[in-house]
């Protein structure tokens, strides 16, 4: 499946939520390189790499980076930011580690988001690095959400720049 597959809504199965017969297992409690997919009374496993991304139940969409499921924060946008939920477990506490990703577009490469990728990723946009720099000192910060504009900071400022 490719991103503009996935975009247009062409999937390749589609999971009946609630129903135990056609649905997916992702298998990332015990970090398979597949996803088990049943439908009727049969099974088919299918590698993550091979996978572009997938919908859930409630709207989420998800592309896998290696064998982690990304959550797609901001699907319309030209910088695509994804964020996982790393679960801590004891002895280093019960809360969680949050990373970012991004990719340019929908069918850019998933990258961790730093500065460094970032200035690797839009070398042809010096003028949207130089904002990044200006308006961001840390890279937690490049994940930041503006509630009242109700979109993300840095692709604010890569709208900007290609005005």
């Amino acid at each position: 499946m490719t991103a503009a597959d996935f975009t247009d809504r062409k999937l390749s199965f589609k999971a009946i939520c609630g129903n135990k017969q056609n649905n997916i297992r992702l298998n990332g409690l015990f970090n398979k390189s597949y996803i088990t997919i049943f439908q009727n009374s049969g099974h088919v496993r299918v590698s993550k790499k091979s996978i572009y991304g997938y919908t859930t139940c409630n709207g989420n969409i998800y592309r896998f980076l290696d064998k982690k499921p990304l959550l797609l924060l901001n699907e319309n946008d030209d910088i695509q930011i994804y964020k996982w939920i790393l679960p801590q477990r004891p002895p280093y506490g019960s809360t969680n580690a949050t990373n970012y990703y991004f990719s340019k577009g929908k069918e850019g490469d998933i990258q961790k988001l730093t500065f460094k990728n970032l200035k690797n990723a839009f070398v042809e946009n010096p003028a949207f690095i130089q904002l990044v720099e200006k308006y961001f000192k840390f890279n937690t910060d490049l994940a930041e959400y503006d509630e009242s504009n109700r979109s993300y900071r840095l692709t604010m400022l890569f709208k900007q720049t290609r005005k």
